[in-house]
C-alpha cells in the first residue's frame, strides 16, 4: 500500500488553494506508476528505440509524413517554435498539464525507449515547492529518480530534501548512462614508460555534492560501479570512466 498521507491531506479547508484535488489524484497515479513499474535498462531502451525509429522512418516514406509526425510522440513538440513557446508558458503553472505530459512521456520510455524530456517533471517539482508541498515533492522525486538517475538537477534536489534512492548497485549498473554526475579533469601529466607514451593523473569532482573522491567496491573490476563516497551518487562503470579519461587525454595530446 502506498504511503500517501501527505497527498491525502490536500484539499482540506485552508490547504493549498492553488492545486485542485483532481490534480493531486493524477499525480498520485503517476507516482504509483513509477513505483510499481519495473526499471528498464539502457540496453532494453536502446533496442526498443531502434525498432521505434525504424518503424517511424518507414511510415514517413510510405505516407509522406514528417519523421516527427510518423513517430507519434508528444503532440505539442510538433508545434511551430512560437506556438510551442507560448504553449509552454501557458501551462508552466499547471500541475495537471505537467503530470499529463510526464505520464505520456514515461509511457513512451517504457514502450519505445524514448527518453522523457526532463523539463516537465522538473516543473512538477517547482509547482509543488511553490505550494510548500515538500513531502509530496519528495515522494514524486524519489519515484521518478528510481528510473531516471541521470538528472543532475533532480538528484541535487533529492539530496537537499533528504532522499536518494540509489541503494541497488545491480540496478544502477543497468540504468546509469556511460558516465553521469562526474567531472574529470587532467591534474598533471608526465612521460610514460614507452617512448611515445604519456601518463596522466586525473582529478574528479562530483557534480551533485562537489566531492573530489571516487569509491570502488572491494575486488573491483571494469564492470564495477564507481560511486561518490560522500553522497553515494553513481558515476558509472569503471570501464566507462577509464574510457572517458582516455578520450580526455587524447584530446589534450592532439591540441
Amino acid at each position: 500500500m502506498l504511503s500517501m498521507c501527505h497527498i491525502s491531506d490536500i484539499g482540506k479547508v485552508g490547504f493549498v488553494p492553488m492545486i485542485e484535488r483532481h490534480e493531486i489524484v493524477a499525480l498520485e497515479r503517476l507516482i504509483h506508476r513509477l513505483r510499481s513499474t519495473a526499471r528498464q535498462s539502457i540496453e532494453q531502451a536502446k533496442k526498443k528505440r531502434q525498432a521505434y525509429i525504424e518503424k517511424a522512418f518507414n511510415t514517413m516514406l510510405d505516407t509522406g509524413k514528417t519523421l516527427g509526425q510518423a513517430a507519434e510522440g508528444l503532440d505539442h513538440l510538433a508545434l511551430p517554435e512560437s506556438e510551442f513557446r507560448a504553449h509552454l508558458k501557458k501551462i508552466a503553472g499547471s500541475l495537471e498539464e505537467q503530470v499529463k505530459i510526464t505520464d505520456t512521456a514515461i509511457g513512451l520510455w517504457f514502450e519505445h525507449g524514448q527518453y522523457p524530456p526532463p523539463y516537465y517533471p522538473w516543473r512538477i517539482t517547482v509547482i509543488l515547492r511553490k505550494e510548500k508541498l515538500f513531502d509530496v515533492e519528495k515522494e514524486f522525486l524519489t519515484a521518478y529518480c528510481r528510473h531516471f538517475v541521470a538528472r543532475k538537477d533532480m538528484a541535487k534536489r533529492l539530496m537537499k530534501i533528504g532522499a536518494f534512492p540509489f541503494d541497488d548497485q545491480s540496478v544502477l549498473l543497468q540504468s546509469t548512462p556511460t558516465v553521469a554526475f562526474l567531472e574529470i579533469k587532467i591534474d598533471n601529466h608526465h612521460p610514460g614508460r614507452g617512448s611515445n607514451s604519456t601518463h596522466f593523473n586525473f582529478s574528479f569532482k562530483c557534480e551533485v555534492c562537489g566531492g573530489d573522491k571516487i569509491r570502488l567496491p572491494d575486488g573491483a573490476t571494469d564492470e564495477s560501479l564507481v560511486t561518490c563516497p560522500s553522497c553515494a551518487v553513481p558515476f558509472g562503470k569503471m570501464s566507462s570512466i577509464k574510457a572517458r579519461a582516455k578520450v580526455i587525454g587524447e584530446a589534450f595530446l592532439s591540441r
